[in-house]
């Protein structure tokens, strides 16, 4: 009786072992077989469970890089799409606008010309221009296209 009692308390002994590091069933076997022995050999076999963790954990860290990888692909792309999209786009036109001198009509001049004339003392600020949205004939000092050049 006192043997499978010690039988019975090896094999628990064993198994709580073996539980422990992921091999419940050798646990229970070497417990059986050799006792207190088989718990130092079960304390010796590889432990299962930490290398589940360690395979649980490096099957994560991989779906997050191919995600940034996913991510950072979108992201490239996107740039490109923007690249190109920049480089097809038309080109704003330079604004003009229609300038008059002592009541004669000069003609629609863009902006760049009318600060190079206005250089060149061709046009003075005194003279007009057009402003649409005001719908009137304003001074050109009151052209904000030409604020940089007056201050």
């Amino acid at each position: 009786m006192t043997v499978l009692i010690w039988l019975f308390i090896c094999t628990i002994v064993g198994y709580a072992i073996g539980s422990a590091r992921g091999q419940a069933t050798s646990g229970l076997i070497w417990g059986l077989l050799l006792g207190p022995i088989g718990w130092i050999v079960v304390l010796l076999l590889p432990n299962r469970k930490k290398l589940e963790e360690q395979i649980e954990r490096d099957r994560q860290f991989a779906m997050q890089l191919d995600l940034q990888r996913a991510q950072l692909e979108q992201l490239k792309q996107m740039q490109q799409r923007m690249n190109a999209d920049a480089y097809n786009a038309p080109r704003p036109s330079e604004r003009s606008f229609r300038v008059s001198r002592c009541g004669q009509d000069i003609g629609v001049i863009p902006v760049s010309k009318i600060k190079r004339m206005l250089s060149t003392d061709s046009l003075t600020l005194q003279d007009y221009y057009f402003d649409p949205d005001a719908k009137d004939w304003l001074p050109l000092d009151c052209l904000p296209d030409l604020a940089s050049t007056t201050e």
